[in-house]
């Protein structure tokens, strides 16, 4: 349904990518999709595994992000 064809296949074919790897302010890439309302993208990230729970430096996680967003999809 949200599913994103290309990222998956990148996932598939880049075994040592790390979805957890934090940016300057500690976001991963489930903060920023969040943030960006992509949801596609979101639902890839957790289907192969990525830390819901993983906080920015700020202590926030994803969910936090989503309702700061007010993205009640998420």
């Amino acid at each position: 349904m949200y599913k994103t064809p290309l990222m998956g296949l990148l996932l598939l074919k880049c075994k040592d990518v790390n979805l957890n790897a934090k940016n300057n302010a500690g976001q991963t890439p489930l903060h920023i999709f969040t943030h960006k309302g992509e949801i596609g993208l979101m639902v890839t990230l957790l289907s192969y595994c990525c830390d819901i729970d993983a906080q920015d430096y700020d202590g926030n996680t994803a969910l936090h992000v989503a309702v700061s967003k007010k993205n009640i999809e998420v």
